[in-house]
């Protein structure tokens, strides 16, 4: 697995778990396949306006990403707990990419949301997962979720 791989897959691993701290809902599994190509068409599109403000980041491949989303392992996903410990290997294997980090809290937040709502305990782990990324910048996590939410629908790609 590249390295690019395994980093976004972990953002997608710490999304999933983020929605799981409550179940997953099927509406949470749905919104992720519904808006598969817009997250990491959002992704490059913040990377390409960092590196135009002069800030260096890792390019975000859709077809890692692609990969990355067929590797993962659903049926895990609750199991998963946001420990501290967790969170501060996700974290390392993420890096501390500013498109990558906020990446991962919109994710959190999209994924979250699927259901209709985010609970407070999605809301609690949200923020926890936050607090453990060494580059979140809310505004940037909170636009680049509005951004996947309004992006391409995988029905729209296939009209």
């Amino acid at each position: 697995m590249t390295e690019t791989r395994q980093r976004v897959a972990k953002v997608i691993e710490v999304a999933f778990a983020t929605a799981a701290s409550d179940g997953i809902a099927p509406g949470e599994l749905i919104i992720f396949m519904d808006k598969l190509v817009a997250i990491p068409m959002v992704a490059e599109g913040i990377r390409s306006y960092l590196e135009g403000e002069g800030i260096e980041e890792e390019e975000i491949d859709l077809g890692e990403f692609m990969q990355a989303a067929t590797d993962l392992k659903v049926d895990t996903l609750e199991l998963i707990e946001l420990s501290d410990s967790y969170l501060r290997e996700a974290s390392s294997i993420i890096g501390e990419g500013v498109a990558i980090n906020n990446l991962c809290v919109a994710l959190c937040i999209v994924l979250c949301a699927g259901d209709g709502e985010v609970s407070g305990l999605e809301s609690e782990s949200i923020n926890k997962v936050a607090s453990s990324l060494p580059s979140i910048d809310v505004n940037l996590s909170q636009t680049m979720a509005q951004l996947i939410i309004e992006g391409p629908n995988a029905q729209d790609i296939l009209e």
